[in-house]
Parts: structure tokens; sequence; C-alpha cells
């Protein structure tokens, strides 16, 4: 909710107010008929299969999955603000932490890991190192699932100069290429429409 927009000197002011629990899970099931045209064609169809949603925020896609029946999801998340929100929502199997030292001890354990709207926020080697911690924490036919915004896009600039996180643009080339050099064998990308 914005309270007050000033223009002074050429910097853009906002000032918010800050709303504790400004997520419920009304807004997060309003997302999924989104989520279900856009990841359910790649959920495996045994409902027992581990699924870990890297950088849950506050655990919609867990709550998504836990939904479609795959109980045993879980997320990881730095953010313990996030975390804590989600607990007290009602959202099991959500974690604080550093995603990679989460991951370290979980050898080849998950049929499918979710990285949605995080590499943004990562530099380079960031992004680097939790792929590599992700691929090698998948079984050997698991999948990772990850969205990104597209650098090609025509909404790039508004990508690179509306986030203050690290930045990392991928693009299909270089995620494909970043995708290889970890270890994954095939990486297909997928555009998302409007649903």
């Amino acid at each position: 909710k914005i309270l007050y927009n000033k223009q002074k000197k050429g910097i853009f002011l906002v000032i918010t107010q800050g709303f504790k629990n400004n997520v419920d899970l009304l807004k997060i099931k309003k997302q999924f008929p989104v989520w279900k045209k856009q990841y359910a064609k790649f959920l495996p169809e045994d409902k027992s299969t581990k699924i870990l949603d890297v950088g849950c925020g506050y655990g919609s896609i867990v709550h998504f999955l836990h939904h479609l029946g795959f109980e045993s999801s879980e997320g990881i998340d730095i953010n313990r603000h996030k975390v804590d929100t989600a607990i007290n929502l009602g959202i099991k199997n959500l974690h604080h932490g550093d995603a990679m030292s989460f991951l370290r001890d979980k050898g080849n354990n998950y049929d499918a890991i979710f990285l949605t709207d995080v590499l943004l926020d990562l530099s380079q080697e960031e992004a680097r190192e939790l792929l590599y911690s992700i691929h090698d924490s998948l079984k050997s036919n698991g999948i990772c699932i990850i969205k990104s915004a597209n650098a090609e896009s025509p909404m790039a600039g508004s990508l690179q100069y509306g986030n203050f996180g690290k930045q990392l643009h991928v693009t299909e080339t270089n995620l494909k290429n970043l995708l290889r050099n970890v270890g994954f064998k095939k990486a297909d990308v997928y555009p998302l429409r409007p649903v």
C-alpha cells in the first residue's frame, strides 16, 4: 500500500508501510489455476514424489503441491519472516536457511526441485553453485523446474532497473549452457504464456 509519493531532485520516493502477514491463503489459492496450467504437465503421477521448492518465500508453490496431493513437498528460504509467516498460515514442511547448506547433506534425494524467480537475485557464481547443489540433490531421473525472467524479453529493461538484486539475467542460450555446465543432460525451455 503506497502511503505517500513525492518526486524530489529526480529521485522518485515511495514511502510504504510494512504489513506483517500481508499474504493469506486465499491470495495464494487464487494462483492455483495458473500454476496448474504452467507446472502440472511436468509433475510425476506418483504423489509420494519428493519435491523441494528452493527460494519458497511464503510457501505458495509448496502449498499448491500439497493441494495436488504431493504431501511430502517441502520448501527452503533464507528469509525467516516469509517462512515464519507461511508456517503461521498453516503451510507445512517449510525450512528457514541457506539452500546450498540445506542441500549439502541430502544426496540425490529429490524427484523434482522448483526454482522460481530466484536466479535474478543471484550472481553468476552463486547461480552456478546453487545449480550444482540442485543437480547433486536430484535423483538420476529427477527434474529441475526453473522459472526466470527472460533477458531477451521486451520487458528486459524493467527487469534490469526494477530489481535491487544481483541481477543474473538469463536468456535461453545462457541458461541452457549454465545447466549443461553443472551436469544437466537436457535442458528444455518453454515460454510462459498469459493464462
